[in-house]
This record gives C-alpha cells, sequence and structure tokens, in this order.
C-alpha cells in the first residue's frame, strides 16, 4: 500500500513540475504549448488518478500490481486514450490573452444570438458589461481545445454568444454612448433606433431576444408591444406593477408562441446553487431567514429621497425584497399562506417620514415557515441582504442573496462551521461591479430552455409577485391564501433535454422512471416531478408494480393540472408474480394503474417482461383486447430477447405489427454479468440488428448501471456489474470525463464533464429514449446537463475500449 502511494505522489509531482516547467518558458500572458506537452501534462494527470484508484480499490497487493501492469501495458489503455504521440508536433497554438487586453468579437461561440435594447440607463450598462464578458467565456472555451486535435469535445447544443444588434431610449443620447462602448468592444453592428419598433428587428428580421431594461413603471406597455411584435423579451424586474398585468403579459407570450423570461436571475448564481445542492442534507427545512436591509448612510434618501431614485423608487419590497422571495420559492416551492406581520407606508418617527418597512412570514406546502424583513429607510450597519436556512441537523448562511460569489457556509454542529464548495458554474470574470453578478444568466437560461422550462419560468414570476402583492396589500396579521394553481418549479439548469417524434409527438428522450418517487415523502415527491418538468420532461414511465409511485405520480397530475396530451405516458403490466407468469393480466393490471394515475389512456403499453411459453396468438390476443378496451394507443415489449422479439415481429397481424412502437431493454457502457433483475435482457449486437430491421424504438433503462458505472470504488466481485473488463470501461469513462474537464470545453452551465454526464451521452448514441430514476434534484440537474451532450463516434469507440 505504502509504495502505491509513494507512486501517486511521484506522479502528482510531475505533473506539478510540468507545470512549473510550462509556466517559466511563457514569460507573456500569451500561453504557447504544443499538443505533445498538454497531453503529456494530462497523461501524468491520469496516470496519478490510475494509481488512486488502484489504491482505494479492495484489492490484494499482488492484485493490485498485475492490474498496474495491465493498465501500462495495455495498447488499447491508457495510450490511446490519452492520444499520446511521441512524435513532435510542427505546429502550435496560441490561446489568446484574457479580456480586456484584447477585444473580442461578438461572433464567438458556437452560435449567435441578436440582441436588442430597449432602455440604454444605468442597468443597461450592467447588462452589456456581462454581455462582453460572456462572449469572452464562450470565445475562450472554443479555443481551449488545442488545434489539431484529432478528438472532438462532447458539445453543448445550448452553447451561444450574444450579439447586441440594436439600442433605443427614448433619450438618445444614453443609447449612443452605450453603442460606442459595446462597439469598441465587440458588437460593431449596433444601430441606435428612434423607435422601439425598430429595436425588435434587425434587417427585418426578428431579434433573437429583446432586454426591455426601462423603469419598472414601463415594463408592461413596452414588453406587451414587443410581444405584439413576435419578439422573445426578457424584462427586468418587476415583469408588471402588479399580478393582473403581469397575466396578462404571460398569456399574450404564450398566444404568440414568444418567449417571456423576468429578473430576478440569483438562483442560477453559483453560490446559490451550491445552497440548494446542500439544503437536503441538513435535513427537512424548519424556518428561513430573508433580511434585505440595503439602506445607506444618506440622511436624505433614507428619509424620502429614496422615492425619486429611478431604482430604488420602487420600494424595499418590489426592488429589493423580490430578491429574497425568488430564492424562498425557488429552493422551497409554493407559498400557501402569507401573513403580515409589521408593515409602514406613510407613518410618522419624530416628524420624518420613515417608510418602506415590510416583514412578513411565509408557510410554505413543504412545511418550512420563512421570515422576511426588508427596508431602505433604517440604517443598516453592512448593506445586509442575508439568508439562513435552519434545517433539523445543520443551518446554511448565504451571506449575499443576489451575488453569485457569495460566501457559504454550512453549520452541522455548535461550533462546527464549515464553507460550501461552489457549483462550479462559468460566470462573469473581471465583472465592473463590486460583486460578482453575471445579468444575461437567466436569459441564457431562457433561450436554452425547452418550452417547459421557460414556462416554469414565467410561473415562477407570476407566484413571486402574487406573494408581493399579498403583503403590500394587506394589513398586519392577516392570512392569505395564495391560491397559484400555475405555479411550478424553477429549472436547476438551462434545460434543453433533447426531444425525438414518437406516435406523432416530441417526446424527451429522457424519460422519468416514476419507481423513483418510492420512498419520498409526498411534498418531496411532488417537488421532484416539478423539477423534472421544469427541465423539458415529458416522458414518465410507469408500471403496474411500481404500486404507490404511480399514485404519487396521478397526485402531482392531479394539483399540478397538467393536460394529458402535454405528456406521453409509458404502462406496463403482466409482472410476473413469485415465478408464475402473468402476461394474461395485462388489460388487468393497466386499467388498474390508469385509476391509479387518474388518467384515460397510456401512450404506449408494454408487455412487463417475457414467458416463452405463450405463443405469438395468445401475445395478440392479450394486447387486442387492451385496443378494444381503449386504454393504451401503441404497444411494445419489455425485457424481452431478440429472437422472441423477431418472432413476434414476423408473425404478428399487419394492423398489430404497425402499432407496435417500443423495445425496453437495458443498456449502459457496461454489460451486465448475470441478468440484473429476474428475466431481464440488456442490449447486444443482435438486437440492434432487428431495431434496425423492423424500424422500432428503442427505450433503454439503467443508463448508469444501476449506479456501478459513477460509484467512487468499483465493486469487481460484484454478481452483476463486477469483471475486469466493466473494470476497465468504468475507468475509460472516468479518465476520458477528466480528461475532457481539463480541455475547459464543457457545457456553459456545467464547469466540467461527469462520469455521470458522460454515461448518459453514451446511452443516447446507442439508444432513442433512456429511462432513468433519481431522488435527488442535483443528480437530476447532471442528468440532464448530459442529455444536452453529443459525442462523437471516436468517443464512442474509446469509451468502449478499442482502438482509436
Amino acid at each position: 500500500m505504502f509504495s502505491f502511494l509513494l507512486f501517486s505522489l511521484l506522479f502528482n509531482v510531475s505533473r506539478f513540475s510540468i507545470l512549473l516547467l510550462l509556466i517559466y518558458r511563457n514569460k507573456q500572458k500569451y500561453i504557447t504549448m504544443s499538443q505533445t506537452e498538454a497531453t503529456l501534462t494530462l497523461a501524468v494527470t491520469d496516470l496519478a488518478l490510475i494509481a488512486q484508484e488502484l489504491i482505494c480499490t479492495k484489492r490484494s497487493k499482488e492484485n493490485k500490481r498485475k492490474a498496474m501492469v495491465k493498465l501500462l501495458q495495455d495498447k488499447s489503455g491508457i495510450n490511446n486514450l490519452l492520444d499520446i504521440d511521441t512524435a513532435p508536433k510542427q505546429s502550435e497554438t496560441k490561446l489568446q490573452p484574457p479580456f480586456p487586453e484584447q477585444v473580442v468579437r461578438s461572433n464567438c461561440g458556437t452560435s449567435t444570438k441578436t440582441v436588442g435594447f430597449i432602455g440604454c440607463g444605468e442597468i443597461a450598462w450592467s447588462y452589456a458589461h456581462s454581455i462582453v464578458y460572456h462572449n469572452q467565456a464562450m470565445r475562450s472555451r472554443s479555443l481551449d481545445y488545442l488545434e489539431g486535435s484529432e478528438h472532438s469535445p462532447p458539445q453543448d447544443k445550448s452553447q451561444f454568444s450574444y450579439n447586441v444588434v440594436t439600442l433605443y431610449d427614448v433619450d438618445k443620447a444614453k443609447a449612443i454612448k452605450l453603442s460606442n462602448w459595446l462597439h469598441d468592444n465587440g458588437c460593431e453592428e449596433v444601430i441606435v433606433c428612434d423607435a422601439l419598433k425598430e429595436a425588435c428587428f434587425k434587417n427585418n428580421n426578428s431579434v433573437d431576444v429583446v432586454l426591455n431594461l426601462t423603469p419598472a413603471q414601463f415594463h408592461k406597455e413596452t414588453t406587451l408591444e414587443a410581444i405584439k411584435l413576435g419578439t422573445n423579451v426578457w424584462c427586468e424586474k418587476p415583469l408588471a406593477m402588479n399580478c393582473s398585468d403581469a397575466l396578462e403579459l404571460i398569456s399574450q407570450a404564450k398566444r404568440r408562441g414568444v418567449l417571456l423570461g423576468c429578473a430576478p436571475m440569483s438562483f442560477w448564481g453559483e453560490a446559490q446553487q451550491s445552497v440548494a445542492n446542500y439544503i437536503p442534507r441538513i435535513g427537512p427545512v424548519k424556518l428561513a431567514e430573508a433580511v434585505i436591509h440595503v439602506a445607506s448612510g444618506d440622511h436624505s434618501f433614507r428619509y424620502g429621497g429614496w422615492k425619486e431614485h429611478p431604482r430604488f423608487g420602487l420600494g424595499s419590497l418590489w426592488d429589493c425584497g423580490i430578491y429574497a422571495v425568488h430564492l424562498l420559492v425557488a429552493f422551497f416551492g409554493r407559498v400557501h399562506t402569507v401573513t403580515r406581520i409589521a408593515g409602514d407606508d406613510n407613518g410618522e418617527t419624530n416628524g420624518e417620514t420613515n417608510e418602506d418597512l415590510h416583514v412578513a412570514k411565509l408557510e410554505f406546502e413543504g412545511g418550512a415557515i420563512a421570515i422576511l424583513s426588508c427596508t431602505q429607510s433604517l440604517l443598516s450597519v453592512n448593506q445586509n441582504n442575508s439568508l439562513t436556512v435552519y434545517g433539523e441537523h445543520g443551518t446554511i448562511f448565504l451571506e449575499e442573496m443576489w451575488n453569485f460569489d457569495s460566501a457559504t457556509t454550512i453549520y452541522t454542529q455548535p461550533g462546527g462551521r464549515k464553507a460550501i464548495p461552489q457549483t462550479h458554474i462559468p460566470t462573469v470574470k473581471h465583472a465592473p461591479h463590486p460583486h460578482v453578478c453575471d445579468w444575461t444568466r437567466g436569459c441564457t437560461v431562457m433561450l436554452s430552455s425547452s418550452k417547459e422550462s421557460a414556462e416554469a419560468m414565467t410561473a415562477h414570476v407570476l407566484h413571486t409577485l402574487r406573494i408581493l402583492e399579498s403583503i403590500s396589500t394587506t394589513t398586519s396579521s392577516t392570512n392569505v391564501p395564495i391560491d397559484d394553481g400555475t405555479f411550478s418549479t424553477l429549472p436547476r439548469v438551462a434545460s434543453n433535454v433533447p426531444r425525438s417524434e414518437l406516435a406523432g409527438m416530441q417526446v424527451s428522450r429522457l424519460v422519468f422512471g416514476v419507481l423513483a418517487l418510492n420512498g419520498l415523502g409526498k411534498f418531496e415527491a411532488l417537488h421532484l416531478l416539478d423539477c423534472v418538468w421544469a427541465c423539458g420532461i415529458n416522458a414518465f414511465d410507469c408500471a403496474h408494480v411500481y404500486g404507490k409511485a404511480e399514485t404519487m405520480f396521478g397526485e402531482w397530475v392531479r394539483t399540478r393540472s397538467v393536460a394529458r396530451e402535454t405528456m406521453f405516458i409509458i404502462g406496463k403490466g403482466g409482472h410476473p408474480a413469485k415465478g408464475q407468469s402473468r402476461l394474461d393480466k395485462l388489460l388487468e393490471d393497466a386499467s388498474e394503474s390508469l385509476k391509479r394515475i387518474g388518467v384515460g389512456h397510456f401512450d404506449v403499453l408494454l408487455f412487463h417482461r417475457d414467458d416463452e411459453s405463450k405463443t405469438v396468438e395468445q401475445i395478440a390476443s392479450y394486447m387486442k383486447a387492451c385496443f378494444e378496451s381503449e386504454i393504451c394507443h401503441y404497444w411494445g415489449v419489455s425485457n424481452w430477447g431478440h429472437t422472441r422479439l423477431e418472432l413476434l415481429l414476423e408473425n404478428i397481424s399487419p394492423n398489430l405489427k404497425s402499432s407496435f412502437l417500443v423495445n425496453s431493454p437495458q443498456l449502459s457502457l457496461l454489460q451486465p454479468i448475470t441478468p440484473v433483475y429476474q428475466g431481464t435482457t440488456c442490449w447486444n449486437v443482435e438486437m440492434d440488428r432487428v431495431h434496425s430491421k423492423s424500424g422500432i424504438a428503442c427505450m433503454s433503462w439503467a443508463p448508469l448501471a444501476c449506479g456501478h458505472l459513477v460509484t467512487e470504488i468499483f465493486d469487481e466481485s460484484h454478481d452483476v456489474w463486477g469483471g475486469d473488463q466493466n473494470m476497465k470501461l468504468r475507468n475509460n469513462l472516468h479518465l476520458l470525463a477528466c480528461k475532457l474537464s481539463n480541455s475547459k470545453q464543457v457545457p456553459v452551465f456545467n464547469r466540467k464533464v461527469t462520469p455521470a454526464q458522460l454515461a448518459i451521452a453514451y446511452a443516447l448514441s446507442k439508444s432513442d429514449f433512456i429511462i432513468f430514476g433519481t431522488k435527488t434534484l442535483s443528480h437530476l440537474s447532471e442528468i440532464c446537463a448530459g442529455s444536452i451532450l453529443t459525442i462523437s463516434e471516436t468517443t464512442t469507440t474509446r469509451l468502449e475500449g478499442g482502438e482509436t
């Protein structure tokens, strides 16, 4: 054991030495290195990881020695994985220095979104700076993977840069000033417009999005005009000054098929996402305290002067308290009751107006309670805008709610303070503000997301405004029920889960297995389904044997008023019981499942396992009875072998064959040694042949090999997933994910490529759809991020351990 520890240490020291050498050779800020040098650095890193892997794995000393020798000698192993080439490279790639030492042009990134500004005041400058730095981040990613590399990194389809093309402000001088600055910083096509309508078009084509950065009292009329022109709109907060106007804007956007989003965007910050990831670790949340005290020391500002300020004139609740409510709802879900504890809108203190104090209690469906206090009239020691979350097993403190780089701390015992590592999401670097904040983050999420995700964002905005309106308009100590059936949870990341046509419907290629709901409480289950839906997943895998999970899924459909035609629901029946075949119970099982869920039919109904003693004629009769009962539109099979599947397809009637849609085997990078469960089958070459011949869809399951692909320590003795070959495949996955992460060519909202993401991308490269299950939001986010990666055939070959 000591020798292997020493080996790992030596390799890490070697890696550090090489990096020092590279730094010494590069005296300027330009970084020049050959592909060989970069590859060598990665090789050292990954060899050290292999050593650490072998040390951590439960093996005998002799087995470890043999495994190390095998890994180093295997021609299809580490050398090919890392593309080590001992021949010197003739050409070198020069990486450009960071902004602002070189102007970054706006056509960087994999695609470009055109942007129009409506309003060119103080906030517009914040957005302009963020756009320039966003483009720099995109450009850096396109350069990070060295030129001449034989293998392309996985690509995120949601990556894009921004190009500001139109500006409009009633004060044209402001627009001209901003235009000059943008032109100097990479946006060379900016046109200063004379009317709002002109700002929505570029060369007679609608811009991709307009940013409504006008004062709050003009938000409704300007946003509505842009929507009617057919333009996507991102609006500064608040969307409108009351819920009625906001609902009108949302309805108009939906009717005209355009996207509508609104600040705040804080939930998608690094610190805020970190808090979201850690909240489950402190147990059920009992209490949250949100404090927004932003008054300065200026006496005239505190006592009425804030009313004349273009930004703070809204008052502390609508201008600053909205940040707290936005985060609280994102973290804890729907609020059902608001109680106004204190409020002073027209009070007098020593003869001077002391307005704008709001204290309220928010009660959430999940049982949590939040206390909100906000003011810009009472003198604040340090302009506090903190959030404290109290759970049964710990406390989390977010120092600054609207800053993406805010310090975050978790306390799990008295005095047990520990900094929370931040979720890595590319953000604005060298920001022109005292605090880091990417003003474009929310707009980027909106433009990158699916229709469901974008609608979830506007529903979240509406629910936030309902809470603010309740606090503003009620008297103290009055409970205000909030009945908002449109509410849905915010997407954790910019989620554009890919879709494919199935049975005439655009179906998400990720299918959520509702079996994962078993063991969760009602609130946790409903909240998880809210997040699944918000991520753009509209396909759900159900089965009679899932029991209570189907009932919980039905509760979600009912309470969220989800339209049946927007969901693709898979049912399964006829699962064997106590070793006895039950294929003849398909109709009975499916009917009971539909009652649990509360819907009238399944989009596709599958035989849940096979019974080879049943003839094709018997199978056909069971399914024909289901069609006659109108409980399904299409059918298929789950876990049938390729021989039986081919026999079935060759002998059923043309009508039944035309409605046969899906086969559902297990598929992952690892190959199970024995069936995962009794009677299950896995994808193989013969099954691939049957699918290619028949054209039926593959809806596979267990893409992460029941978690064995992503565990820290691989159990090579496992009955199903063990063995030397599976260990090698698993190591290939982890090492390639490490290499791709080091290249920094990664998705916009994920700093690194994780093994789970790469495994999901691999499964989707082989299967039309994949069924997955999760109980945590962080895992859900990781799977969604993996679904938008595309990997090349070369990468697939490398993952499978073959020659490249």
